[in-house]
């Protein structure tokens, strides 16, 4: 069983809430935070809770075009990837953002693809 938490959570409430995931990770749970980079000047709690997964906040996935949301994305990942954590991005629509996020080593997508799926010619269909 996998348990998901809002980063406001973290952010917020963190005593209390290093106190459930602890106690989840003891009897062998698994978390992840929803919303992750919602609040970007404050992610050094990855560093103390270790959750197994991180969902992206949409606001990312939704503005890869700008070079200042990218480099900061492409910053989270490092920290993530450096951490054992995986990313799931989410708000996932179309092809384009795949190929973006693939570029900065996010391969977990959550979302609905409105693009034409023509796999035989896309260059991440075996991936």
């Amino acid at each position: 069983m996998v348990f998901e938490f809002p980063e406001v959570c973290f952010t917020k409430h963190l005593e209390e809430t290093k106190v459930i995931t602890q106690l989840l990770l003891q009897h062998s749970f698994k978390f992840g935070i929803d919303n992750f980079g919602h609040t970007f000047s404050s992610i050094d709690y990855l560093h103390q809770v270790h959750p197994t997964y991180v969902k992206l906040d949409f606001t990312y996935t939704s503005q890869l075009d700008d070079p200042a949301k990218y480099d900061l994305l492409a910053s989270m990942t490092r920290i993530a990837k450096n951490l054992g954590i995986g990313m799931i991005a989410t708000h996932v629509e179309n092809l384009k953002q795949i190929d973006q996020l693939v570029e900065l080593d996010i391969r977990r997508f959550q979302g609905f693809i409105t693009d034409k799926l023509e796999l035989n010619g896309h260059k991440n269909a075996d991936k």
